[in-house]
């Protein structure tokens, strides 16, 4: 047995150990669980998954909301995907000259699509705050 004998690692003098980068990965997979197991609960709760199609882009997640849901007059649902992003898609509910029934609104066609993660969570926390935050604001918007 030799005294004083160091085992060689692989990670010594490199910036980030191995173990940091396992520990950052974990935390995502865990973010990722995380937003999955609130879909579920909004499933439960008795909202769809659906895709919205704006201009650009399609964008699949769960939509949730209530009737009362507006933003300068502008009637909004939230969609959750499962990476974790929010976004507020915009509705039209009044054509010419009338007011068009909730139940009327295609929601697969907002009219504006804005996200709106980066004004929920804090850039300079850390990434178990910014799922806290996450997950504080849909449990508190979702009402579940």
């Amino acid at each position: 047995m030799r005294v004083g004998f160091k085992p060689y690692s692989l990670t010594r003098g490199v910036k980030g150990t191995a173990t940091q980068t396992h520990n950052s990965e974990l935390k995502k997979l865990q973010g990722v669980f995380k937003m999955k197991e609130m879909i579920k609960q909004l499933e439960k709760a008795g909202y769809t998954t659906i895709t919205v199609t704006d201009e650009a882009t399609s964008i699949t997640g769960i939509l949730y909301g209530d009737d009362e849901m507006y933003d300068c007059n502008k009637f909004y649902q939230l969609l959750l995907t499962e990476e974790g992003k929010i976004y507020k898609c915009y509705y039209n509910t009044e054509d010419d000259e009338n007011f068009i029934s909730l139940d009327e609104v295609d929601y697969n066609q907002p009219e504006n699509v804005e996200e709106i993660t980066e004004e929920i969570i804090n850039e300079d926390d850390t990434q178990e705050e910014q799922l806290r935050d996450l997950v504080d604001f849909i449990t508190t918007t979702a009402k579940i």
